[in-house]
């Protein structure tokens, strides 16, 4: 036990630390990447709130209605991210789908995959108390 603990505590630097933090935090708007890469920037127009949720919990939603050329889309919002009726939202949707949208702020990839944010919150929490107790503070 003494040997593999010396071993982390060799390979275990701040550097390793804090890219590895920064690689965690980042992973939400790395998913997203796609929107940012082929995507193109649109306005939406928030139209109303729906509740989506299912028997343990229940969400607010927000609708925004956009277009792309001729036709007219629908966007459903991440859960819990309410905007005033009739509000102007940008939106980044993928060329060749403009049915598959997300809103235009890296903040709101951050609400789009609520279970990868709790993946990586604990995730990140694991890598402090490993760093805490492991790592090289100098």
């Amino acid at each position: 036990m003494k040997v593999t603990e010396n071993f982390i505590r060799q390979k275990l630097t701040y550097k390793v630390f804090l890219s590895m933090s920064f690689l965690v935090i980042s992973l939400p708007i790395l998913f997203n990447f796609k929107y940012l890469l082929l995507g193109e920037k649109v306005k939406g127009v928030m139209m109303r709130v729906e509740s989506a949720g299912s028997i343990r919990s229940s969400a607010e939603v927000s609708i925004i209605k956009y277009s792309v050329g001729d036709r007219r889309y629908e966007y459903m919002g991440p859960k819990n991210v309410i905007f005033e009726e009739g509000e102007f939202v940008e939106l980044y949707y993928i060329k060749s789908n403009p049915q598959n949208a997300t809103l235009a702020s890296p903040l709101y990839f951050y609400f789009t995959f609520s279970g990868l944010n709790s993946l990586c919150a604990i995730f990140l929490i694991f890598w402090i108390a490993v760093f805490s107790t492991y790592g090289k503070l100098y």
